[in-house]
């Protein structure tokens, strides 16, 4: 058995102590734990619905991931009936546990940013729960309902729904709860929805956009110097005085995987990146950037992305915002990029030790590539 069972008692036992219902039960429930990357990243109860509900709400978007999913119910239904606890990735387990009839708990990758996220319901899924196991993650899932709580009315009926004003705490776990975003995964291309969500986004003020990134340079100097060295007054160089453009609010972490669509609208979830001052064009650079990270041709991927903000939907977000060509394309992307970078390398201090994660490394050869200008 690949899971251990240690690290699967010890999940289990936090949902129940945060969903306040005792595990004491004399009835073992079946769970499936799906295996990724070297580790398990879902426990999904294992009935007919919470398998169909999991697979039609959220997709991978790898080949690989694709297939898999798409055969997961059937691989279910066969451990079942060949009475086996395993087939590739897919391990079938068993847990005490008084829980709700619908489960699927998503376990986030171990360290300062790692979260639970819980989708509950009885007869259908009704409730996320956010639990923080790091504390940077702590931060983030705050940061995130203090943002559902303040944006705009115009834009709220196209957000998750927060259930808890404030941070909630239980038996030393922070969490929030939200209600659950029904609809279909959003597809990897812009559309005319896209293009609307962001630029229902603008506040309606300016922002000074050197003065912004010259004062994120200044706040991470350390971490500059040291993937960067020597750097850091080539980057403020980039950024001439009074580059005025209009303020927008900023998702952060616009992908995909992040938007739904319930057949009217498109939904937008995880804003735990949020901010209120935020860019222009950051969060459609970064719907083109998330999509490439396994890629490693990085001077075309930068072409590409310049290709991609001169198409006729990033035309028509440009005209809807009223942002003109005072600025140029690449001093975007490289606000996009180093505002990215730095931003992310808080999720990896640990022990005053900046640990780089994977998308990390892919911006910083961005960055690298992107030429000084």
């Amino acid at each position: 058995m690949i899971v251990r069972m240690c690290d699967a008692d010890e999940i289990f036992q936090t949902v129940s102590k945060v969903l306040d219902r005792p595990s004491e039960r004399k009835k073992y429930e079946k769970f499936l734990a799906l295996k990724a990357d070297g580790r398990i990243k879902w426990f999904v109860k294992y009935n007919t619905f919470t398998i169909s509900s999991l697979t039609r709400t959220w997709k991978p978007y790898s080949m690989k991931g694709k297939l898999f999913w798409y055969t997961l119910p059937l691989l279910a239904r066969l451990l079942i009936i060949l009475n086996i606890k395993k087939i590739g990735p897919l391990s079938l387990i068993e847990f005490k546990m008084n829980i709700f009839k619908r489960i699927s708990i998503y376990v986030g990758k171990p360290g300062p940013t790692q979260k639970l996220i819980v989708i509950v319901g009885e007869d259908s899924f009704s409730e996320v729960l956010k639990i923080s196991k790091g504390n940077i993650a702590k931060k983030r899932i705050q940061q995130e309902n203090q943002t559902l709580k303040n944006l705009p009315e115009t834009i709220k009926g196209v957000v998750p729904k927060t259930k808890c004003e404030e941070l909630q705490k239980k038996l030393g776990y922070s969490y929030t709860i939200q209600y659950f975003v029904d609809g279909l995964p959003s597809g990897k291309e812009l559309t005319e929805k896209h293009i609307e969500f962001l630029a229902s986004l603008k506040t309606g003020k300016k922002l000074d956009l050197s003065k912004k990134i010259i004062s994120l340079i200044e706040k991470y100097q350390t971490t500059i110097e040291i993937y960067f060295p020597g750097k850091t007054q080539d980057f403020m160089a980039l950024f001439k005085p009074n580059l005025i453009v209009p303020e927008m609010i900023q998702h952060g972490d616009f992908a995909p995987w992040n938007i739904k669509h319930n057949g009217r609208q498109l939904v937008v979830v995880d804003w735990e990146y949020a901010v209120f001052d935020g860019l222009p064009l950051f969060d459609m650079i970064h719907f083109f950037v998330s999509q490439q990270e396994n890629r490693q041709d990085y001077d075309n991927i930068l072409n590409d992305l310049n290709c991609f903000l001169k198409s006729k939907f990033v035309t028509k977000y440009k005209q809807q915002i009223e942002l003109n060509d005072s600025v140029s394309h690449d001093i975007y992307i490289m606000s996009y990029l180093l505002n990215m970078y730095l931003i992310k390398s808080e999720d990896f201090i640990e022990k005053h030790i900046q640990k780089e994660g994977s998308f990390m490394l892919f911006l910083r050869q961005l960055i690298f590539s992107q030429k000084l200008k």
